[in-house]
């Protein structure tokens, strides 16, 4: 499916505790760091045996690059969360980073949230990345 309709994709979000924004071959490394960390849980999650106990950096980075030409092509768009220094991609750690995200009109809304985002979200706490 296709998103060529949409008026608005957004480029992510950014608060003072982590930057949520595409995802791209260049995030390889960090990105592999994550998913390896988590990889008991991605398993589960997608009940299947990804990522293989064998899997590199190169195969990572080749997924990234298909979902950089898909986020470009409007097929599928897939985010990353780093922290605000873009040093660390967070992954998934219980208690630490759960935020689910609608496109609704022409602006992002968040709908779940975590220690990683203040409680009580205000329109000032999240901002338009770009």
């Amino acid at each position: 499916m296709y998103f060529k309709d949409i008026d608005f994709v957004s480029e992510g979000l950014t608060t003072d505790d982590l930057v949520l924004r595409p995802i791209v071959a260049a995030d390889a490394e960090l990105d592999y760091a994550a998913v390896m960390e988590s990889r008991e849980h991605l398993r589960k999650w997608e009940q299947t045996s990804w990522p293989a106990d064998d899997f590199t950096v190169t195969a990572n980075r080749e997924d990234l690059e298909n979902l950089e030409r898909r986020h470009a092509s409007r097929e599928a768009f897939t985010y990353t969360v780093m922290n605000p220094a873009e040093t660390e991609c967070l992954g998934w750690r219980p208690r630490r980073t759960a935020c689910c995200l609608m496109l609704l009109g022409h602006g992002l809304r968040r709908t779940g949230v975590s220690e990683a985002i203040s409680s009580s979200p205000t329109s000032s706490s999240l901002s338009r990345s770009t």
